[in-house]
This record gives C-alpha cells, structure tokens and sequence, in this order.
C-alpha cells in the first residue's frame, strides 16, 4: 500500500506534466512515452518506487541536487520514508520526454 501510495504521486506528476503521454506496459513497468526515445517508467522495489529514464545527464543534476537519494546511472530511488522533491524530478521527467 505505501507502494502505491508513491507510485500515485509520481504517476500524477507525470500526468500533469504530460497529460497526452501514451501509457503503457514496457517491461511490466506502468511507462509513459511521448516519442521512440522520450519516455519514462516506474518500478517498485521493496522499499520504495523506482523513476528510470534514459537520460544520465539529468539524473546526474538531480543527484547533485539532492544527494541523499539513491540514483544509478539512468534512475532514481525514491524511498516510502524518504523526501518527494517534486521540482527536481519533475526537471528529469521533462529532460527525458524531450529526448531526441
């Protein structure tokens, strides 16, 4: 339930930033695409929901920005206990639907 408590949160900032995003399963993953290249996805995992992306460059800023938050190369981890800062992932989102 906290699970999805997050993945509502991060599914409403995608949608309002992308209302006319395609949604789909990719993966299993609930993804949302705008292009062949400009996507992004979610994934649960045992302590929290996972954003990906293809994009390392804005994940990098987002770390740099908030490094408190597990990221990997293309991902953020977002932990249930952990801060939601909208803003800054709001910024990978948009940096990774507009990728070419």
């Amino acid at each position: 339930p906290e699970q999805q408590a997050l993945l509502g949160k991060l599914e409403a900032l995608i949608t309002s930033l992308y209302p006319d995003a395609e949604r789909l399963l990719w993966y299993g993953m609930p993804t949302w695409r705008v292009s062949k290249h400009g996507w992004v996805c979610l994934n649960y995992w045992k302590d929290g929901v996972t954003l990906l992306t293809k994009e390392p460059d804005a994940v990098a800023a987002f770390k740099a920005a908030h490094p408190k938050i597990k990221v990997n190369k293309a991902s953020i981890n977002l932990r249930l206990t952990g801060e939601f800062p909208a803003e800054g992932l709001s910024e990978v989102i948009r940096t990774a639907m507009s990728a070419a």
